[in-house]
């Protein structure tokens, strides 16, 4: 069996200040001002936010031309205005089940593929974050790694359909286990209160191509 407290007591205090170097890059603003300009429909080069910090996450990387990512963005805000009745308090707690989180993670990767003939999973994933803080697992190459090695040292209980599920939803199924399981050894932080990502960031450092203790 594998320690999941003790790698996350010793892989958070590193997550921690990258997290917070990237939310507070000065040319995307903050994580949460993307979050704000999602939930709030008359924000002021609401548009341009959410490209940016996509851009900024390489959400897009060489999928999508200039035209696509405005395009995209637009259709990706048009479908959080249309979704934001069901958020509820999604701004302050976590409102989605495992189930939930892999069906509106669908309707938004069927956008991006209608714009941009690609699925970009990892793209749909992270706008998705935005509009549910405290649900959505970022679906990322690392952490899927370390994912991989956890399933194999850690006894996590699958479905028994979990072999025809879809790449993210496998994904998710694993990555909420394991986060619902061992959140409250997650600390929590002043300057960055979603928890979720610590987590997300702990699995890619341990996922990162590096023989380094620290991932780095």
């Amino acid at each position: 069996m594998i320690n999941i407290p003790e790698i996350i007591r010793h892989y958070a205090p590193i997550a921690l200040p990258i997290l917070l170097r990237e939310a507070a890059r000065h040319h995307i603003g903050h994580d949460g001002d993307a979050i704000a300009a999602v939930a709030n429909p008359v924000t002021n080069d609401r548009t341009n936010i959410i490209r940016n910090w996509l851009n900024a996450y390489s959400a897009f990387h060489r999928y999508a031309t200039t035209i696509q990512r405005d395009e995209i963005s637009i259709a990706l805000l048009t479908w959080a205005d249309q979704d934001a009745p069901n958020r509820g308090e999604a701004l302050n707690i976590s409102v989605l089940t495992a189930e939930q989180i892999i069906e509106k993670h669908r309707e938004l990767v069927a956008i991006c593929r209608g714009i941009a003939n690609k699925k970009l999973i990892s793209l749909a994933s992270k706008f998705l974050w935005l509009c549910y803080p405290h649900d959505i697992p970022i679906y990322d190459s690392q952490a899927k790694q370390a994912l991989y090695i956890i399933g194999k040292l850690e006894v996590i209980p699958l479905k028994d359909n979990f072999a025809q599920m879809e790449k993210y939803e496998q994904f998710v199924f694993v990555w909420r286990y394991l986060y619902d399981r061992y959140e409250n050894h997650i600390p929590e932080h002043p300057e960055y209160r979603y928890r979720i990502r610590i987590f997300d960031k702990i699995l890619w450092i341990i996922g990162k191509d590096s023989y380094n203790s620290t991932g780095l």
